[in-house]
């Protein structure tokens, strides 16, 4: 005979099925203890409560035969993930290996599970820089009990796995790799490239899962032709390592790349702004002012431009009428002030240049730079910006800036060593702690590299940089595997661990 206990204030499962399924896998658990062997009874019971309440409906008492189920509250332990943070629980190993190069789990007590939030215009409310305010996460459930007078109780804890303790069972690329089937395609990537006027809107930071205010922020931004998908392996496997999990969280910036790289740049540095704002207006999370960006190729330039200052270099380079003489609609200004003026970032404390062209590459210029330059199609607000410059006769227009009003650099143009901003960014100081990540496809003149396939070495080498690490790749140096545990060295580095 089953028994179903209702209390004043506690719901309990109609069906009769899940009533007996869960009661049975409470009392398997109770039987086998914490250990490792009541996952899969953990895993039973989570899905038979599911199937009858949402996890939304978890946050009061559940009557499951004679155990009164509660949920461990979240605003006692930051590690914890509240029930109504999620839409749906799935079991972690029912998720197939996919892209990724490696599967990386946790054994231990309890079940790994993902937590899946949909999204709506509630959750963009609360977590505005997730896709939609959806998120996928990795989640470790734990069941205890206790002794209850008129019955036994059960306690569920469910643990976020990037900050639970190490003894739980966990899988941290499950998540991953529902991601990925559910991000930007290169494809869409190289139509974001072509014509970014249509994908500037998607431009912004991306954040996998919710803000988590202890933990320092590490931004990836990608390169030319490409999307934050690119970091997949080393999000991967750098957010499984436990002394990079305890400490960090992982961002990523997207951008249409055919914009003109100052643009992307103010893009990025406002996105930067907006979540310290959201997250941190009153400036005293000290997690979020250790900041670490991570740019790859033309996104080691935006990353450039978030730690070096451009006083009036940069508009000088374009004319010599002051900028604040200079007579243009309010919106064109703006749009010229926040690509050609800026400060560094007072929260990045570090950054890692990957196969970045500080001095630029002659791919750019050669013949099929030059042919996928005459396909990208410069963004409309830009256009205009300096189609009603163009029609303005104002003195002091240097023959640069007369011939950027004709045709808009692209992306692809900020990366020829001939083009004056890449002469100008290149003397830019850069005013933090900074590291290169330089490909070399194994060719070596007089014990340096050549070239990692794109970039030359004279272009990605920098006098400043704390730390040169080659890699026996080409121009994706950040996916090999010998780059990960050189980003967790850094990492460490930034903790203050030798």
């Amino acid at each position: 005979m089953m028994i179903c206990l209702l209390t004043v204030g506690a719901s309990g499962l109609n069906s009769a099925a899940a009533q007996s399924r869960a009661t049975a896998c409470l009392a398997q658990m109770e039987a086998k203890g914490p250990g490792v062997a009541a996952g899969p009874a953990t895993t039973q019971f989570i899905l038979a409560l599911q199937q009858e309440l949402a996890p939304g409906n978890w946050n009061k008492p559940v009557m499951v035969g004679p155990y009164k189920v509660t949920f461990a509250n979240p605003g006692r332990n930051p590690s914890l993930w509240s029930p109504d943070d999620f839409d749906k629980l799935i079991p972690a190993a029912t998720v197939p290996q996919g892209e990724l190069r490696k599967r990386l789990v946790q054994k231990g007590k309890g079940a790994a599970f993902v937590g899946i939030r949909t999204p709506s215009d509630e959750h963009k409310a609360v977590h505005p820089f997730t896709k939609g305010g959806a998120y996928l996460a990795p989640v470790s459930v734990v069941v205890e009990f206790g002794g209850l007078t008129d019955g036994r109780e059960a306690v569920v804890y469910l643990y976020n796995s990037t900050s639970a303790p190490e003894d739980l069972e966990a899988d941290f690329t499950a998540p991953v790799e529902i991601a990925i089937k559910e991000s930007m395609t290169y494809r869409q990537a190289t139509m974001a490239m072509l014509r970014p006027g249509k994908y500037v809107h998607s431009a912004g930071l991306q954040m996998p899962l919710p803000y988590q205010p202890g933990k320092i922020p590490v931004v990836f931004v990608h390169g030319l032709d490409s999307a934050p998908r690119t970091w997949e392996n080393v999000y991967n496997e750098l957010g499984a390592a436990p002394s990079i999990r305890e400490h960090y969280q992982f961002w990523f910036f997207r951008y249409p790349t055919g914009e003109p790289v100052p643009l992307s740049a103010a893009q990025l540095r406002q996105s930067l702004q907006a979540a310290r704002a959201f997250y941190d207006p009153k400036r005293k999370n000290k997690s979020f002012e250790e900041m670490v960006i991570i740019g790859h190729s033309m996104g080691g330039m935006l990353t450039r431009m978030q730690v070096t200052e451009s006083g009036d270099a940069f508009w000088n380079l374009l004319s010599t009428t002051p900028f604040d003489q200079m007579a243009m609609p309010d919106a064109d200004r703006d749009i010229f002030k926040s690509c050609l003026f800026f400060q560094p970032q007072p929260f990045v404390k570090r950054v890692v240049f990957v196969s970045t062209p500080h001095k630029g590459s002659n791919l750019a210029s050669g013949g099929a730079g030059l042919l996928m330059d005459r396909f990208i199609q410069s963004p409309v607000a830009i256009m205009g910006a300096a189609g009603n410059m163009a029609n303005v006769v104002v003195p002091g227009i240097s023959p640069d800036f007369a011939a950027i009003l004709k045709e808009i650099p692209t992306g692809l143009d900020n990366l020829k060593p001939e083009n004056g901003f890449v002469r100008l960014l290149q003397v830019q100081p850069v005013h933090v702690p900074c590291h290169s990540l330089i490909g070399t496809q194994g060719l070596f003149r007089n014990g340096k590299p050549v070239t990692d396939g794109v970039v030359p070495y004279w272009s990605s080498h920098l006098d400043c940089a704390q730390s040169e690490f080659w890699v026996p790749s080409g121009h994706e140096a950040h996916n090999h595997p010998m780059a990960v545990p050189e980003f967790e060295r850094i990492l460490k580095l930034h903790l203050g661990f030798q």
